[in-house]
């Protein structure tokens, strides 16, 4: 039996015990139960992932805390404006070689390549299908007696308040506060049980929302029709899910891989049906029947954005007094 000071003394080290590459992620959508939609990365990789499941918030207050010692590698959220916060406060990496970088559309990603799209989420309105229910613009909305949401926080109106803003960014302050006042003041309370086949309250909410919730979608919302608004011109507001790389991720190579495997045609198309989305990918050939809906997009690159997250929250806020 050969010792293992022997060995040592050779100059041959011993084997040491394999430790298994790990990739943790926070995100405040996925949660931990929904790691096995990454197994396929896991077993090609050989990289076990955690997911810490935390509101923005917290994983904002958690990377200042912990600064560089933090083990979070990966951040994953629902909102791109949520994402320019973190990059704002300084905790992304920009991932600077070309061949580290997902191939997707520029108008998805950041300007300086630390956070990428991986998920299109449309601001719908679900409303009446006759002429007395038209409604084709976001603005219809502000002509209807009332209109309701069931998105739970105001801060998931941002992307929309955000676009709006940018769309009007010729105009007036005095101009854009008439229309969020006008739009705004016709929204009550969200609750489906007292409407009837014949008076159906729009709502205006996110695809994902409303897909994810049975007792809306099953039924088309009482037989409504479910529009994009702005298609004739502007195009549609939508949220954009994202993903960035934490500064000085200890991981950094595994969290380059993985970006590149959500962000691989077949993999996000699979993803973004589980999430209710729509993919990045400009494919035409979609294995899941909702994702071929075609529809205008607001044409103006998300990063753009960013700048409007502060005044989108003002705006919500001082409509809320």
């Amino acid at each position: 039996m050969i010792s293992l000071g022997f060995l040592h003394s050779c100059g041959i080290e011993p084997a040491h015990e394999f430790k298994k590459q790990r990739l943790i992620i926070a995100s405040d959508f996925i949660k931990a139960k929904d790691k096995s939609l990454f197994a396929s990365f896991e077993k090609e990789n050989s990289i076990e992932i955690v997911v810490h499941y935390m509101s923005t918030d917290s994983i904002s207050k958690r990377l200042r805390s912990e600064g560089s010692s933090t083990d979070i590698d990966l951040v994953i959220l629902k909102s791109s404006l949520d994402m320019c916060q973190l990059k704002e406060e300084g905790r992304l990496q920009k991932i600077l070689l070309p061949e580290n970088q997902p191939t997707t559309s520029s108008k998805f990603n950041s300007k300086e390549m630390d956070w990428f799209g991986i998920a299109v989420d449309p601001y719908i309105i679900v409303h009446r299908n006759d002429s007395a229910g038209k409604i084709s613009t976001y603005s219809d909305l502000s002509k209807k007696a009332s209109w309701m949401t069931n998105l739970k926080e105001d801060k998931e109106l941002y992307p929309l308040i955000g676009g709006v803003l940018n769309r009007m960014r010729s105009e007036a302050d005095s101009t854009q506060t008439k229309w969020f006042n006008a739009l705004f003041s016709k929204k009550t309370t969200f609750q489906v049980d007292r409407d009837s086949s014949l008076n159906l309250t729009p709502i205006l909410t996110l695809y994902s929302a409303f897909y994810s919730d049975s007792s809306l979608y099953k039924s088309k919302y009482k037989k409504g029709k479910v529009t994009y608004p702005n298609q004739i011109k502007g195009g549609t507001f939508y949220s954009l899910r994202s993903v960035g790389i934490v500064k000085q991720a200890r991981n950094y190579t595994n969290a380059c891989t993985f970006i590149q495997y959500i962000t691989e045609d077949g993999v996000n198309q699979r993803l973004n049906n589980w999430w209710n989305t729509f993919p990045i990918s400009q494919s035409m050939n979609r294995s899941y029947t909702y994702q071929n809906i075609r529809f205008k997009r607001y044409h103006v690159a998300m990063y753009k954005l960013c700048s409007e997250r502060n005044k989108s929250k003002l705006i919500l806020d001082k409509l809320g007094e």
